[in-house]
């Protein structure tokens, strides 16, 4: 790949950035190697003279710059400036970090990963006095997007204190994975064809083939904690994951479910015999459509309505007792964020208009319409911190943001906007000049920054 547009791939991804570190391959979302068609992603390989540990950055960084220091606890972000380099801000508009970096990603527990080089295949971990931590040597690290990781909407390297890591080129398709933690120290080898990142102290890894998945899952010394056993796995929420293995006609419904930190399914759809000893769904949870938040998820659910078993979609605690249900049938999960509960409010359709477009809206866990469906905007993230990022539906499509209450608490304006991290968001109205608001939208930091990622600690 030539130098340019290598460099601008950099430039796309390593601040799309995320950050937090609640617990968000290759180029895919999933942490598998890339496929044919997949989000191309940049974990690179690094320089052979690897620094002592604890080291000063010697980059020299943008001359003329002053840096202050950054407190232990203080959010700071990752931007790319005039210069074309990245280094890291305060939410005072003060670099911490002079701009020298090729790429930077968001602070974690007080560890980024960075690269150094202008081809990507050289990263180091670095803390926020711009001390290297680890140089490494050989070994490339691994994006994990943000419409992949819950929770936290934000773009990251680092999750749950863990890096998805290869030894192979980064452009291989067949590349092998594993992880290393946030000291830089290897504690699964890169063998694995997909990993997806730790949450809750368990990564689920594949230990067969893309083709012939073999899923099980490991915790961060490493050891298999759940046998390989599934043809799916998903990731930990509130002590359970979605998983699927191969379909048994003996045992309807134990073919999917959420299994526990065993690996014993916890929660799956139960089926009743008939007379002809056919099988038929039971009332009751009738498939996944979130993940676990506070006890509780949303599902498709089977109820009696009208002396009928049907699906609708509906509340259900982890014993799978249905709590609530739409009875009248008329919500459906939003398909961009199916699985996603955010601030304990969850995403859902209207019925559609003569178009075929559905209205959104927002339920709470105990089934209430807090946000009721509709047609001026359609969502583009989930609520994080107090606000979720719309999208008008015009052609002059504009982002902004909503309260809990559905008021636009942020005016819809931006020609690009990302989600609130630590009380701030990056936005821009040309989309290309990027800068920092609070959450009434008055500017925090007046930047036009090519890149600015998210406030993390």
């Amino acid at each position: 790949m030539k130098r340019l547009p290598m460099l601008m791939l950099i430039t796309a991804l390593c601040l799309m950035a995320m950050g937090g570190c609640a617990g968000k391959g290759a180029a895919a979302p999933d942490g598998r190697s890339p496929q044919e068609g997949d989000y191309e992603e940049d974990g690179w390989e690094d320089d052979e003279d690897e620094a002592p540990a604890g080291a000063a950055s010697e980059e020299a960084g943008e001359a003329g710059v002053e840096t202050v220091t950054a407190a232990a606890d203080e959010p700071v972000a990752a931007v790319l400036d005039e210069s074309g380099r990245y280094g890291y801000l305060n939410t005072k508009g003060e670099w911490v970090i002079a701009p020298q970096y090729y790429g930077a990603y968001p602070f974690c527990n007080g560890y980024a990963t960075v690269c150094t080089d202008m081809d990507a295949r050289q990263w180091r971990i670095i803390d926020k006095q711009n001390n290297v931590v680890k140089e490494f040597d050989g070994v490339y690290v691994r994006e994990v997007p943000a419409d992949y990781y819950y929770y936290e909407p934000l773009t990251r390297t680092i999750v749950d204190d863990m890096i998805i890591i290869s030894k192979d080129d980064p452009y291989d398709f067949n590349a092998r994975l594993g992880f290393a933690n946030n000291k830089g120290e290897i504690v699964l080898e890169p063998v694995y064809c997909e990993v997806k990142a730790f949450r809750e102290g368990l990564a689920a890894v594949n230990f067969g083939t893309v083709g012939e998945p073999n899923w099980g899952y490991v915790d961060k010394t490493g050891k298999t904690v759940i046998p390989a056993q599934f043809q799916a796995a998903w990731l930990f929420a509130d002590g359970l994951a979605y998983a699927e293995r191969a379909y048994d006609p003996a045992a309807p419904g134990m073919e999917a479910g959420f299994i526990d930190t065993t690996g014993d399914l916890a929660l799956h759809q139960e089926y009743e015999y008939d007379s002809y000893n056919m099988p038929w769904p039971a009332p009751g949870y009738g498939g996944r459509a979130s993940d676990f938040f506070d006890g509780l998820a949303v599902a498709n659910v089977n109820v009696q309505i009208d002396n009928a078993l049907i699906g609708v979609l509906g509340v259900v605690d982890k014993r799978g007792n249905v709590l609530w249900c739409d009875a009248d049938n008329q919500l459906s999960p939003d398909g961009g964020n199916g699985s996603v509960i955010g601030d304990g409010l969850y995403c859902v359709r209207g019925e559609p208009d003569q178009n075929g477009d559905c209205p959104e809206g927002f339920i709470d866990l105990t089934g209430a319409v807090v946000i009721a469906p509709t047609m001026q905007w359609r969502s583009t993230g989930f609520f994080h911190e107090g606000l979720c990022r719309v999208r008008t539906r015009d052609a002059d499509a504009r982002d902004g943001f909503i309260d809990t209450t559905g008021r636009v608490a942020v005016e819809l304006k931006y020609r690009g906007a990302d989600d609130f991290s630590c009380g701030y968001a990056a936005v821009s109205e040309n989309g290309y000049d990027w800068f920092y608001i609070d959450k009434t939208g008055a500017v925090a930091i007046a930047g036009g920054f090519a890149k600015a990622g998210p406030f993390t600690k």
